[in-house]
C-alpha cells in the first residue's frame, strides 16, 4: 500500500491529471494517509533514526520540534506537492497536519512504514528521479542497478569488516542511500583513527526512491536495506574530497597491513591506546599501504576508505 501512495504522490509532483482527479475522488481516505507517510518520511530523514529504527527508544523529554519545524530548520520548500496543500476539501486540514510535535506513536507508524517501502519494487519510483549536476555543470549519469552509501568505523571494527572470511553483511532495514555516489562523500569522516567505507550496492530493485520528501531533498535518497554479499573491497585514500577506484590495494593486503600494525608490531592491546597513540600506529599502518602520501601530516590530507562493492541478497 505504502509503495502506492508514495507513486502517487510523486505524480501529483509532477501534476499529473488522472493522479489529481483520483486525489480528489478519494481525498477522505488518501489524504489522511499521505500525511502520514510524509510524517515517517520526516522523523527518518530530520527526525531520530534511531528511534524510527526501533520505537522503543523513543524519549518524548527530546522532543523539542514539531514536524514543520524539522522540516523547516533545513528545507525552504512546501512540505507537500502544490496540488495536494491546495485540494479544496482538505486545505485546512494539511496547512495544520505538522504542527504538532512527533510521539512514539508517529515513530511507530514510521517504522512500519519504512520497513515496507524498504522493500518495495525500486522500478516504479526510480523513473522520477532528477540527474544533479558534476563539477563541469553536466548531468550526472547514474547506474541504475547501483545505489550508494558512506559510514565510518573505528580501526577494530574496520579490520574485522576487511578480514577476507568476511562474506556477508546486513545494511539494515531502513537504511538510507543514495542514487549519486558523490552525494554520500558528504558523509565521510576526516579523523585519520576512523575508517571511510563506501559502499556500491546492487540493488536487485529494492527500496524507493523518496528524494522529493526528504528533509534534505538534495541527496537523491533511497530508503532501502537488507543483508548483502561482499564481491570486492579495494583499500584506498580520499584525495581532496575524490575517492577513485583503482588507486588502492587489494582486501589481503589491506588485512595484512591491518594486522601488522595493530598486533604484530604494536607494544600494547591497541584496543585500549589513547587516541595519540593510535594516531602513532596509524600512520604505521598508512606506511605500510600507501608509503608516497603517509607522511604524518597527511593522516588528516588523505583519510582512509573501503571501496564495497556488493550485492543485495
Amino acid at each position: 500500500m505504502w509503495a502506492e501512495l508514495l507513486e502517487l504522490l510523486w505524480e501529483l509532483h509532477a501534476n499529473d491529471k488522472d493522479s489529481i482527479r483520483h486525489l480528489e475522488k478519494n481525498a477522505d481516505v488518501l489524504v489522511p494517509l499521505l500525511v502520514k507517510m510524509q510524517k515517517a518520511f520526516i522523523l527518518f530523514t530530520g527526525g531520530n533514526v534511531v528511534s524510527v529504527k526501533d520505537p522503543s527508544k523513543f524519549n518524548a523529554n527530546e522532543v523539542k520540534h514539531t514536524f514543520q519545524d524539522i522540516w523547516d530548520e533545513i528545507n525552504n520548500t512546501s512540505i507537500f506537492p502544490f496540488a495536494l496543500r491546495n485540494l479544496p476539501s482538505h486545505r485546512y486540514y494539511i496547512r495544520y497536519a505538522f504542527v504538532n510535535y512527533p510521539t512514539q506513536l508517529d515513530y511507530q507508524d514510521a517504522h512500519k512504514i519504512l520497513m515496507e517501502l524498504s522493500t518495495a519494487d525500486l522500478s516504479k519510483t526510480l523513473p522520477f528521479h532528477s540527474p544533479g549536476l558534476d563539477q563541469s555543470g553536466l548531468s550526472i549519469a547514474p547506474r541504475p542497478d547501483t545505489i550508494f552509501r558512506m559510514i565510518h568505523l573505528d580501526w577494530k571494527e574496520a579490520m574485522d569488516f576487511l578480514n577476507p572470511r568476511t562474506t556477508h553483511g546486513d545494511l539494515g532495514r531502513p537504511v538510507s542511500t543514495s542514487y549519486e555516489r558523490r552525494v554520500t562523500y558528504g558523509f565521510t569522516s576526516p579523523d585519520p583513527t576512523r575508517v571511510n567505507l563506501l559502499f556500491i550496492i546492487k540493488h536487485k530493485n529494492r527500496g524507493v526512491y523518496m528524494s522529493r520528501f526528504s528533509v534534505y531533498d538534495d541527496e537523491k535518497e533511497i530508503i532501502s536495506g537488507g543483508k548483502y554479499k561482499i564481491n570486492d573491497i579495494e583499500v584506498t585514500y580520499m584525495d581532496s574530497g575524490e575517492i577513485d577506484s583503482g588507486t588502492g590495494v587489494d582486501r589481503q593486503t589491506g588485512f595484512d597491513a591491518f594486522k601488522k600494525a595493530y598486533y604484530d608490531e604494536a607494544r600494547f592491546d591497541a584496543t585500549k591506546l589513547s587516541r595519540e597513540e593510535l594516531l602513532v600506529l596509524t600512520k604505521e599502518r598508512n606506511d605500510l599501504l600507501f608509503p608516497f602520501v603517509a607522511t604524518e601530516q597527511n593522516l588528516h590530507r588523505y583519510p582512509m576508505c573501503f571501496i564495497v562493492e556488493c550485492e543485495l541478497i
